[in-house]
């Protein structure tokens, strides 16, 4: 009776996944399409939004996902399709996980690994509010309306948003999560609130950011590297003075070094299209005494 049983969980199991290749092999084709009539994109939302179901409910799931004392439930034919590391883990290079259906991510923060899990399933993420971090941004009670502090939560998540995508592979994810981090850098409330006020809050956010970026991404990714330089060399002279950024310059010694390197390189090109601006100018000059037309 046992071993009927699991033939039938096995066969279960395997339709599944079956029906999951062929629903991901249906949105490849659509998202190659040039032109995406309504119809096709009612359908790849529907199939996502199927997906995202299954994360939610666990149905189907042949595959748990542990990180820390969190235990999710997966499907290894969907993760394993977006992440060569899943992918490995899956179906071949890790034997222990591909033996027990068990992956382990003892070094990842939970809200992050459901966060990416949600992109797996439907190719896009949403952050949820998180009281215990923002009460370590400010010890104020927490304010839902409060747009500031949930505009440096979400500077933050983007940022481990965009390692996570760097650590298992996952490209989307990163291009995503780098729109994501710039949309939040040019939103006015966050924005405001610091070259106005000098909030802790928001320098402390973009702080954390920049560590989390420098510390999960090689030194090759420029994809948030680039944004926060060009961002932190156009207000440097207010960051400065603040305090908190006094304290990451010191613990984020690479990202002070290329900081340096950028404003050298803008006031020698500043200087540069001056002196080429004086030197057109005494040409000038020296052709209106001779009488004589550039």
């Amino acid at each position: 009776m046992d071993t009927m049983v699991r033939n039938n969980e096995l066969s279960r199991l395997a339709l599944t996944t079956e029906c999951c290749e062929k629903q991901l092999t249906m949105l490849t084709t659509m998202s190659d399409s040039l032109q995406m009539t309504p119809a096709a994109a009612a359908a790849k939302t529907e199939i996502l939004q199927g997906f995202s179901k299954l994360l939610e409910t666990g149905q189907g799931s042949d595959l748990t996902i542990t990180c820390k004392s969190k235990t999710f439930k997966a499907h290894s034919a969907i993760i394993a399709s977006r992440s060569p590391f899943f992918a490995a883990a899956c179906w071949s290079g890790f034997k222990q996980e591909a033996e027990t259906h068990c992956i382990d991510l003892p070094d990842d923060d939970p809200t992050a690994v459901w966060t990416m899990l949600r992109y797996l399933y439907a190719s896009d993420y949403t952050i949820e509010p998180r009281t215990d971090f923002l009460s370590t941004l400010d010890q104020c009670p927490l304010d839902a309306n409060n747009r500031r502090r949930t505009s440096s939560l979400h500077l933050v998540c983007n940022a481990s948003m965009y390692g996570m995508g760097e650590k298992y592979g996952i490209d989307g994810l990163k291009g995503i999560a780098a729109e994501k981090f710039a949309a939040t850098l040019r939103q006015p409330e966050w924005h405001d609130e610091w070259t106005r006020q000098g909030s802790d809050v928001c320098v402390g956010a973009l702080a954390t950011a920049v560590k989390c970026v420098y510390d999960s991404t090689p030194e090759s990714d420029r994809g948030l590297r680039e944004q926060v330089l060009a961002y932190a060399e156009v207000y440097l002279g207010r960051l400065l003075v603040l305090e908190d950024f006094k304290v990451l310059l010191e613990e984020v010694p690479k990202f002070a070094y290329q900081l340096l390197v950028g404003e050298a390189e803008g006031r020698r090109e500043v200087g540069m299209r001056a002196k080429k601006r004086g030197t057109a100018s005494r040409e000038r000059t020296l052709y209106e005494l001779l009488g004589e037309d550039e």
